[in-house]
């Protein structure tokens, strides 16, 4: 049931870089109420074209705007090629009358713009909407859209140099892969830049019961509410982004908007990069090419902490600990940091222990040497000597020895086996160490420190295990909230199938809340040519956020 996940160059490099910069930007600048007001506010086209004959941003800059993205420590960029309302943003043959080429500015935005970032080091997507609100085709004659979409693509992939990807938006609009004619627009861009990822916004499109995604995605993104499980059904690996925007109003530019704080857009990007996922920050240029100054505040502030804690954001994984309220951790090589978002009253903290030997801790900045314990199968961390007043707070933590543990792929079978899911990898390669479960399962609630599960139906889990001789499996699981008055009471049963016969019998674990409960299930032989191992776990009223199986 193992399923390999390919991995490529591009796809690492992507998901080192953890942060990118977004940018909306069109000739709904000019209307001031972001890049949806045509729709919002049923502009007819003949007066929404007028803005044309005004569009002229004599402040754009190509080498500010990158020179902006590289004090903030982006890595990379998205740039609205052309949006819902079909305006080309670059010079194209395909409608040129609908393009910034038809307007006073009269230039390509886009090729000062794609070397700049290139000089700066700074990877380049190409946004482009699949919806499109102006074009008659769109509505009448669905292959000649399609036709005038491949031949727009075929421009962008020619016609830049090296470019890192596309980035495809409105495919909920449509769900249907085949009416795209998806295997036709991603081999338009592969054979002319084969090195190119491909996103999609909110790719997983619900029909019923089933979920897909495209065998051709390379990344997709999830807008505003951050990283959630993955559930795919294939060998395709997927990374994954949250994108979000400084305006709370609109991501297009508007005038009256209420913006983020820096600690909401620090917490935003520390967030997603526990989850293993980029965080893309978006802004949106007013008529004239300037970034809001607010916007370029928020960049800065969060461009200067990277100065000083850069290092526990790029190049990192998940660390495979959980979620907490004060924080998570993050891990590369034989460091561990974990970040410090919301600092306890008491200054203790305690997050589970590591898969190798936690040797000393200090504080990211300044070096102040941090003291810990370790207690069972947790570490707890001594802070009453911190005084920060960053947003986030750093620690790093030097690891020593081999990882203890493997990590293992699995899938679990949902409610009696009526749902099956593929769970990947959690965004790192394969290696030893634990494995961190993302539940998906009956009753899914979204959770600001990850997604939860109501353990009163079975949940099964089936693991592919290839660890030559015997081993022990112990589990931890740790439950979120109260889900009634019998949750502290009531005893999950815990049970283990080896190649469908029964090795460990029922198991009894009482849940605990906001900590982790653990019971060893004993020995097991791992020596046969193939091992399929199905962890049980049947009734119970917590609510549980997090599974661990360990193998020792």
């Amino acid at each position: 049931m193992s399923i390999p996940l390919y991995k490529s160059t591009s796809h690492e490099k992507f998901e080192d870089a953890k942060y990118g910069m977004f940018i909306h930007w069109g000739l709904y600048a000019i209307i001031e109420r972001g890049e949806w007001v045509k729709f919002n506010e049923n502009i007819p086209h003949e007066e929404y074209e007028k803005l044309r004959d005004k569009f002229n941003p004599v402040n754009y800059s190509a080498e500010k705007w990158a020179g902006l993205m590289k004090k903030a420590g982006l890595k990379y960029v998205v740039v609205t090629a052309r949006h819902h309302d079909g305006f080309s943003m670059f010079e194209t043959k395909q409608f040129p009358e609908w393009s910034i080429m038809n307007t006073p500015y009269g230039k390509d935005m886009m090729k000062p713009l794609v070397e700049a970032c290139r000089k700066n080091g700074i990877m380049f997507f190409f946004y482009y909407s699949l919806l499109d609100w102006t074009r008659e085709d769109y509505k009448n004659d669905f292959y000649s859209y399609l036709s005038f979409m491949n031949k727009q693509l075929a421009e962008l992939c020619e016609n830049y140099g090296r470019i890192d990807g596309i980035w495809f938006d409105g495919v909920n609009f449509i769900i249907d892969w085949e009416k795209w004619d998806f295997d036709n627009l991603i081999k338009t861009i592969r054979i002319r830049q084969p090195h190119a990822l491909i996103c999609i916004n909110q790719a997983f499109l619900s029909e019923g019961n089933r979920i897909t995604v495209h065998g051709d995605v390379d990344f997709i993104t999830y807008e505003k509410h951050g990283i959630r499980p993955l559930y795919q059904a294939g060998p395709k690996y997927l990374a994954r982004e949250c994108c979000t925007t400084i305006g709370e109003d609109a991501w297009g530019y508007h005038s009256e908007e209420k913006c983020i704080t820096y600690k909401e857009s620090l917490h935003g990007l520390v967030t997603n990069v526990c989850k293993g996922g980029n965080f893309l920050l978006n802004t949106g240029p007013d008529e004239t090419g300037s970034v809001p100054q607010a916007h370029i505040e928020r960049y800065l502030e969060i461009g200067k902490w990277l100065e000083n804690n850069g290092e526990s954001v790029y190049g990192v994984r998940p660390s495979g600990l959980g979620i907490r309220k004060w924080g998570g951790a993050v891990v590369k090589e034989n460091s561990i940091y974990f970040y410090i978002w919301e600092m306890p009253e008491d200054k203790i903290i305690s997050i589970e222990r590591p898969d190798r030997k936690l040797k000393s801790l200090c504080a990211l900045t300044g070096c102040v040497k941090i003291p810990f314990t370790i207690k069972d199968f947790e570490v707890e961390i001594n802070l009453l000597h911190i005084d920060s007043s960053e947003p986030v707070l750093v620690l790093k933590g030097d690891l020593d020895g081999e990882p203890e543990w493997f990590k293992i792929e699995c899938e679990d079978y949902v409610s009696g086996g009526h749902e099956f899911h593929h769970h990947p990898i959690t965004h790192t390669p394969l290696c030893k160490c634990y494995r961190h479960d993302d539940i998906g399962c009956q009753c899914i609630e979204e959770e600001p420190n990850g997604v939860a599960m109501l353990a009163r139906k079975g949940i099964s889990y089936l693991y592919n295990v290839k660890i030559p001789g015997k081993g022990r499996m112990d589990v931890y699981l740790r439950a979120k909230d109260v889900v009634d008055n019998r949750a502290t009471k009531e005893e999950l049963k815990v049970s283990v199938r080896k190649n469908g016969k029964e090795v460990i019998k029922q198991k009894k674990i009482r849940l605990k809340i906001d900590s982790f409960s653990y019971v060893s299930l004993g020995q097991i032989d791992f020596t046969d040519d193939e091992c399929f191992l199905a962890l049980n776990i049947e009734s119970g009223c917590g609510l549980i956020d997090f599974i661990k199986i360990v193998y020792c």
